[in-house]
């Protein structure tokens, strides 16, 4: 194998890694407490709460399966603003790594 090839398949691990790295510092972003638990602001979690909208209290499962009680409009709100930074960062990130690592630069 020449050492142009290795030196490629290099740098298409490395842009891969570093995606997946990304994708993980998006996860974490999404994980915060709140009420006593531990909630991860993703779309099913968005999804479930916008559900019980007029509901005041309600127990849910947090992400280690212990019941709280929550207030499901406070928690809704808490994980939209959550989302939308996390990924405002994620886009920002990936947009970076694109242009950063393009074909060109190989």
């Amino acid at each position: 194998m020449s050492d142009s090839i290795k030196q490629k398949a290099k740098l298409a691990w490395e842009r891969k890694f570093s995606y997946l790295n990304l994708q993980e510092k998006f996860q974490d972003e999404l994980t915060f407490a709140h009420s006593n638990g531990m909630w991860r602001a993703d779309r099913e979690t968005i999804g479930f709460l916008s559900a019980f909208k007029g509901i005041d209290l309600m127990i849910v499962e947090d992400i280690y399966n212990v019941p709280r009680q929550i207030n499901p409009n406070e928690l809704l709100e808490l994980c939209k603003q959550k989302y939308q930074f996390a990924a405002n960062n994620w886009a920002t990130e990936y947009a970076r790594l694109s242009t950063v690592r393009k074909a060109d630069n190989v």
